[in-house]
This record gives C-alpha cells, structure tokens and sequence, in this order.
C-alpha cells in the first residue's frame, strides 16, 4: 500500500507484501531463508517497529501454517471491493 510522507509513521509495523516460491523449490528452505531475512531487515531499520503484518489468502492452507510457524497470528481480516 501507498501512505502520504505526513502518515508514513503512523504504523509501528513492518508490512510483507509477499513472499513466492516458484512451485520446483518449495519445501526445500527457500521460504524459511526469505522469511528470516525479511524479519531481520525489519529489525535492522532505524524505525519504532514492534511487528510485522502481512495478508494471506484465508484459502491458502499452506501459507497460513508457514506463518503461524513463524509466530504470526490472526489479526482482523481484510476487505476489498473493485475499483
């Protein structure tokens, strides 16, 4: 998502946009690499950050076992609607 520069620090939390495994490699630690370093380069910038926050396919079995073995929990639910 997009915030102006004024509200740029409102959120105290990193966002994950994504994380993809192309279909040959999964189940091989490519995720697991990707995951800890997107956590440590959250950890590494010079900002108040107390979380990470992410959106997952309510759907995507296979995802949301990935999080929640990283500690992520359930936190509200998204919405959206067409443009």
């Amino acid at each position: 998502f997009v915030l102006p520069e004024s509200l740029a620090f409102v959120w105290d939390a990193a966002v994950l946009n994504e994380i993809f495994v192309a279909p040959d490699y999964r189940g091989t630690g490519v995720a697991d690499a990707l995951m800890n370093a997107a956590v440590e380069s959250a950890r590494a910038q010079d900002l108040p950050l107390d979380r990470m926050v992410l959106d997952v396919d309510r759907e995507n079995d296979r995802a949301q076992a990935f999080y929640e073995r990283y500690g992520f929990d359930h936190w509200g639910e998204m919405v959206a609607r067409d443009l």
